[in-house]
């Protein structure tokens, strides 16, 4: 009877494992195609079975010429004084970390700049339809300032709908027909504003893309495919920035030689 028991057990713990590996595998965030290193990223997967796409992800960064914000059209510009860097970080995990810096390389500050990624999502690839929620609480430091959603025009591909969510101080809201569970073609965006870039400092961007839940920051977007077609797959876009000073050369030099002198000095002390 033991025996059996234990038999039962064994074969029940078996049959959860396989339950659980399968699930495990699958929260992974693949990157498939880049465009350039600028940042701008199409093709990536995401959810079971790899169903789930991110069509189009766009990085734009806007002039900072002290005008009011405008979150729908990109203002076209020279990255001067400006050094841009991208990279990736978790690709084929469940949580895919994508990197923007700036670093004025200049000696005047560069004033009002904001940065927005925007990602289009299909998490059901028969409907290229998903729900949209945000959790958008308080701003914590590096959370982004604003959010925008909106669709994509029914009879011109690509093309913007004028419809967005409901204006607020902070961005667009959810459309209430993104929000309901058959969902929408919808892009979200999320935006980062700085009033100053001063001379030798890096503005960090960090964007994260799960398929596990994680987030990044307590202000993000949760995509959900359409389940009338029985899939449900979910990505998470969230993201956070930070501002640091980076050291001249010389003060590197400066640094490093002061830490040689030191060990030599301890080292004559021991002796």
């Amino acid at each position: 009877m033991r025996k059996s028991l234990r038999s039962t057990q064994l074969a029940k713990a078996a049959a959860t494992l396989a339950l659980i590996v399968p699930l495990a595998a699958q929260a992974v965030v693949t990157q498939i195609d880049v465009n350039g290193g600028d940042g701008n990223l199409a093709n990536i997967s995401y959810g079971a079975a790899q169903d789930g796409t991110i069509h189009t992800l766009s990085a734009q960064l806007y002039p900072g010429l002290g005008l009011a914000t405008d979150q729908v059209k990109q203002r076209v510009f020279t990255l001067t004084d400006l050094k841009f860097e991208f990279g990736i970080s978790g690709d084929g995990s469940g949580l895919m970390d994508l990197s923007y810096k700036l670093t004025n390389t200049g000696v005047d500050a560069r004033d009002d700049l904001r940065f927005m990624v925007v990602v289009g999502a299909d998490g059901n690839p028969q409907t290229f339809n998903e729900s949209v929620a945000e959790t958008w609480k308080a701003a914590l430091a590096g959370d982004p300032n604003r959010r925008e959603t909106a669709l994509y025009a029914d009879d011109l591909p690509f093309a913007w709908k004028l419809s967005r969510g409901a204006a607020g101080p902070e961005g667009s809201g959810v459309l209430p027909a993104c929000a309901t569970p058959t969902g929408c073609d919808s892009t979200v965006g999320l935006q980062w504003d700085l009033a100053t870039l001063k001379p030798g400092e890096t503005w960090t961007i960090h964007v994260g893309l799960s398929d596990d839940g994680q987030a990044l920051s307590s202000r993000f977007f949760t995509l959900t495919a359409d389940p009338t077609g029985g899939i449900s797959n979910s990505m998470t876009f969230s993201g956070m920035a930070t501002v640091a000073v980076v050291p001249e050369p010389a003060a590197v030099l400066m640094l490093l030689s002061g830490l040689g002198l030191l060990g030599a000095a301890t080292r004559r002390r021991k002796g």
